[in-house]
């Protein structure tokens, strides 16, 4: 019998958004270090080594954007999915979500406030970070 997701509608401003996916990020960066830093040398130079220091390293080529002050406090809508046993790749899924939510909110943002450009400079670095996260791939434990 397959599990229902449990999806939950939540709310914070953009920064407290942006940081969020960032925290979460780093987390699972550490997670994948830790993993690498206790494999055996021979798998730390094999492909399983190699699939770790990919990853970990497309986590720590992307730097956190800084939220212009006009744009901190705007509300960020986003659904999570409140499963209770979360892999890494789900993780990073919910982190994308996050993301991609404030980067639609600083779009609107520019949108409705077409002489102030910080909203579609946000929107942009922050679809350029998507992109980096969606291409990290997670390695399998027994792959």
């Amino acid at each position: 019998m397959a599990r229902k997701k449990k999806l939950v509608t939540s709310e914070m401003p953009l920064a407290n958004a942006v940081q969020e996916a960032f925290a979460d990020a780093e987390g699972l960066r550490d997670e994948l270090q830790e993993w690498y830093d206790n494999l055996p040398e021979n798998f730390q130079n094999g492909d399983k080594g190699d699939q770790l220091q990919s990853a970990i390293d497309a986590l720590e080529s992307v730097t956190e954007p800084d939220v212009p002050e006009a744009l901190q406090d705007i509300p960020v809508s986003f659904v999570v999915n409140q499963k209770r046993r979360k892999s890494r790749s789900d993780r990073m899924q919910d982190c994308i979500a996050l993301l991609q939510a404030a980067g639609e909110a600083a779009a609107n943002f520019a949108d409705e406030n077409e002489e102030d450009e910080d909203g579609a400079v946000l929107a942009d670095e922050i679809d350029s970070i998507v992109s980096e996260w969606e291409n990290v791939e997670f390695p399998g434990m027994f792959s």
